[in-house]
């Protein structure tokens, strides 16, 4: 997690600026660590879209973003990476309009385990949607990751840029 809860700002700006508010499809997925983060994340989004017409669930649990998205479909969604496969699975979430996907922290996702269902997100997205990929630590596991992703999603052609709490990796091309 980052040490300075406003650079959440840093990396979730510009992937909520790429949001169309009169699509009401998902737009944007954020992968995160756990269910806290997705609030906390979540928590962000909505301060970054005030004065927009922006649906953003917190996928705390697959039932709990279900419920929310019967409700009013959501255009950002985040949670951690075993939710949001569950929400695909059950068709409740499609990812057909995905402009840009996230994973938040992925050296934390990896760590915990969570590598195939964030690669099983990253890959369901369309393939001309942006991927971003935030880290605490470029490890030799993030490096593995990235290389799977660009083997399957296509070379990367973006730019990394490096904080004092972060490296954020974006690759694909944006809509």
């Amino acid at each position: 997690m980052p040490h300075d809860w406003a650079s959440i700002a840093q990396f979730l700006g510009p992937l909520l600026d790429r949001v169309d508010d009169a699509v009401r499809e998902v737009q944007v997925v954020i992968i995160t660590p756990d269910a806290d983060v997705a609030a906390a994340v979540t928590a962000a989004a909505v301060k970054l879209t005030v004065g927009r017409d922006v649906a953003i669930v917190a996928a705390t649990s697959a039932k709990r973003a279900a419920r929310l998205i019967r409700i009013k479909p959501a255009q950002v969604i985040a949670g951690p990476a075993e939710t949001l496969v569950e929400l695909l699975k059950s068709a409740t979430v499609k990812l057909d309009a995905v402009r840009s996907v996230c994973i938040a922290w992925a050296d934390e996702l990896i760590a915990q385990g969570a590598t195939a269902a964030l690669e099983t997100v990253m890959t369901e997205a369309p393939k001309d949607s942006g991927r971003t990929i935030v880290t605490a630590e470029l490890t030799p596991a993030v490096e593995e990751l990235l290389e799977r992703l660009c083997a399957v999603l296509g070379a990367f052609d973006g730019g990394m840029i490096a904080g004092h709490d972060k490296v954020s990796l974006e690759f694909g091309e944006w809509k």
